[in-house]
């Protein structure tokens, strides 16, 4: 692909929580734009298994060359997200770890056996990511079975990276605790906020004016040379001794004063009035709220109908969808790209069964997604990590 002399590049860093930090409305809503390439850094333990998707769906289905770079840890569905890259980095200090997706499901028979089908579903989606580029014969399922820890030097020999590079700080580590993993000591410390060490302290210092080969590239693409001259900083204006503007102060002072009793006698006059307004604001908003969220429904239940959506995914969408509701663009932008999924969550030529998807119609009642929602800001306020997802099911076992 020719590069333009003058190109753009969209730098997306994927350093956290997937679903929590990491939120795929407005990665979705940065795509819209026109990129050269992608330059996508990654250090997460993964998350939310469908905004993952999401997200992976969105930077495959993106007309540019796709360049990821791990610089820690890339575990879960952070891993899927990798696989869209048109070319993989991984420094030689990072990790990649990939596994079934899991479910802390509750309720009767009928509930795990339907939250089994979707898992199922999820892991013939997140097997074809690895598919598109696995150049080995290896035992996928197994690998996915034992949750595997995969070394920069595995991952190249088996197709899941192109190159290695050197190692680098990692900038953000994790609680893993909070997490359904079997991590090794090793694992714990490289990428455990309460166990890593930083291994560049122990290691032999390198020459820190050696580049990377993400930011080679980088430079390639948009040839930097001369382009980081910094512009020199303004003189600070000195204040004149003269302050002509003392008696306009003290005049504004009194107007302001003779102003505020005016305001006080008409607002203790308007107390009931106040009131009023302020009882028919609020429910005028949750009129408009109910009926906003009753509109999201809708749309994700015919998107579900139309097999593009998994019935288990139409509460977050639907809370996505609310949370970008005030961004005209990015609301209509997240839309376009729901409705231009193919049939459920196409991942390299998989469709699952419109049959099946029609059991799930209905999904749960909107108000449980109302409670979700309530209950994920409390987690969040009270410094609990929890997804969407658990607050879903928390919501529903609630009603």
């Amino acid at each position: 692909m020719p590069i333009p002399s003058n190109p753009k590049i969209l730098d997306l860093k994927i350093h956290g929580v997937i679903g929590v930090e990491i939120n795929s409305a407005e990665i979705v809503a940065k795509l819209q734009n026109k990129y050269d390439a992608v330059m996508i850094d990654i250090n997460s333990p993964g998350g939310s298994v469908f905004e993952g998707i999401a997200i992976y769906n969105a930077l495959k289905a993106y007309n540019a060359p796709k360049h990821v770079k791990i610089t820690g840890l890339c575990a879960s569905i952070a891993s899927v997200i990798a696989m869209s890259g048109s070319t993989i980095e991984m420094t030689k200090n990072s990790m990649m770890m990939i596994h079934l997706p899991t479910s802390n499901a509750n309720g009767n028979s009928s509930d795990l056996r339907r939250e089994a089908e979707v898992l199922d579903q999820l892991k013939e989606n997140i097997k074809n990511a690895y598919l598109t580029r696995l150049n080995k014969d290896v035992n996928l399922d197994e690998m996915l079975e034992k949750q595997t820890w995969i070394s920069p030097d595995e991952a190249k020999d088996i197709g899941l990276c192109d190159l290695i590079t050197d190692t680098t700080p990692i900038n953000k580590f994790f609680d893993l605790s909070q997490f359904n993993y079997r991590v090794p000591q090793e694992i714990l410390n490289k990428f455990d906020v309460k166990t890593a060490k930083n291994e560049d302290e122990e290691e032999d210092e390198e020459e820190l004016d050696e580049e990377t080969f993400f930011n080679k590239l980088k430079k390639f693409i948009m040839g930097y040379s001369n382009k980081n001259k910094e512009l020199p900083m303004p003189e600070e204006k000195k204040i004149t001794e003269e302050k002509p503007w003392e008696k306009e102060i003290e005049d504004l002072k009194k107007n302001c004063s003779e102003s505020e009793k005016k305001l006080n006698d008409i607002t203790v006059e308007n107390v009931a009035l106040k009131a009023k307004v302020a009882e028919y604001e609020s429910s005028k908003e949750a009129l408009n709220k109910s009926n906003r969220i009753a509109s999201h429904k809708q749309f994700v239940d015919k998107l579900v109908s139309e097999g593009k959506v998994l019935p288990t995914g139409v509460e977050v969408i639907c809370n996505v969808l609310e949370s970008v509701n005030a961004d005209e663009k990015a609301f209509n932008d997240y839309k376009a790209m729901l409705e231009g999924l193919p049939p459920i969550v196409k991942m390299d030529g998989h469709i699952a069964s419109k049959e099946k998807a029609a059991e799930f119609v209905d999904g749960l009642p909107v108000d449980i997604g109302t409670k979700a929602k309530e209950l994920h800001e409390t987690y969040k306020n009270s410094g609990i990590r929890k997804t969407y997802g658990d607050c879903l099911k928390e919501a529903a076992r609630s009603k």
